[in-house]
């Protein structure tokens, strides 16, 4: 196993790039900004080493974006309705970062904060272990939140775990998960060519803002439990005319057990793929539907569906399922498997 940590100036000050590569040469890369993942590469069939992410190229537009890319995302992912959520009989009121709603925790989003790190190695694995405390009222979200992240890789496996736990010192939310875009060309071109396959036959609907309303027996647009090219959905009238403007949906899977197939990405090209494995109930698939045409590590300008989130999540539907009491621990678990 291959470690290595460069510090970076930034116009955030001091980052860390934290590159683990082990025997399969399967490298992640990393940074403390977000406790983002940066990117990840392995080669493909014909033994050619390539990026399965799409990420921007400067740095300083990395952290910076508004997009998110690769980031922890947290305390609560996706949107809160009216920026408020009432917890035993208290109101709190959030930011109001998109329409009147809170999305991603607005500043206090754990992707805009420098993360504290360790490295633990031995002859199996590597476990880089990030952590982040949010402070009482930060972004309006109650409580002193102690977070942490752990990813773990094999010396022996092309696949990046991680593990997601956080602990309060008052009732509050937390929904914590990766925000990483896959596309199985490094960002060379869209994924409308990938065939996704979700192991879910129930999607949210939504309102004109994104909220949830629902969620419904997929219909044959976002039915995608056999398979199908990513284009099939994201250029269809009915999801480029909605506010989404392409993929933006809630998927419940139909098992929630972590040693199953809950999604996958398949780039036909090349023989990449990525199996998603999660405890969570539900997968974001957004389409990156709102790109920054800033350069990206492909070395091209990011243009529309050039990357393919799997958010992981508890669905806020009702806050009660994400709200977390200091009598216990917030924990939450993804697997992604790349052959």
């Amino acid at each position: 196993m291959h470690i290595s940590v460069e510090k970076k100036q930034t116009v955030k000050g001091e980052i860390h790039l934290i590159t683990v590569q082990n025997e399969k040469n399967f490298e992640v890369c990393f940074t403390d900004y977000g406790a983002a993942v940066y990117y990840i590469a392995y080669p493909d069939k014909k033994g050619e080493m390539g990026k399965v992410t799409t990420a921007l190229k400067d740095l300083n537009d990395f952290i910076t974006n508004g997009n998110n890319y690769g980031k922890v995302i947290g305390p609560v992912a996706i949107r809160i309705k009216d920026a408020e959520a009432t917890i035993d009989g208290t109101t709190y009121h959030f930011e109001k970062n998109e329409a009147n709603n809170n999305l991603h925790s607005g500043s206090a989003n754990f992707g805009n904060h420098l993360f504290a790190f360790s490295i633990s190695a031995n002859e199996r694995k590597v476990d880089l272990t990030f952590t982040h405390e949010k402070e009482d009222m930060e972004g309006g979200f109650p409580g002193n939140v102690k977070a942490k992240v752990v990813y773990t890789i094999y010396e022996s496996k092309k696949e990046l775990n991680i593990k997601f736990s956080a602990k309060t010192d008052k009732p509050t939310l937390v929904n914590m998960t990766s925000h990483i875009y896959f596309n199985l060309n490094g960002g060379i071109k869209p994924v409308n060519e990938q065939i996704l396959k979700i192991n879910a036959s129930k999607v949210s609907t939504f309102d004109n803002h994104l909220i949830i309303q629902s969620f419904d027996s997929v219909n044959d647009l976002l039915d995608f439990r056999e398979g199908k090219k990513v284009k099939e959905a994201i250029t269809s009238p009915a999801l480029l005319n909605h506010r989404a403007h392409g993929l933006d949906h809630i998927f419940l899977l139909d098992n929630v057990d972590k040693t199953k197939p809950a999604a996958s990405l398949t780039n036909p090209e090349n023989g990449r793929k990525v199996t998603v494995y999660t405890s969570s109930p539900a997968v974001v698939c957004y389409s990156d539907n709102f790109p920054t045409h800033l350069t990206n590590l492909a070395l091209i300008p990011e243009e529309i569906n050039n990357g393919l989130t799997f958010e992981t999540i508890t669905p806020n539907f009702h806050l009660e399922d994400v709200t977390l009491r200091p009598d216990q621990t917030y924990t939450s678990f993804v697997k992604y498997k790349f052959n």
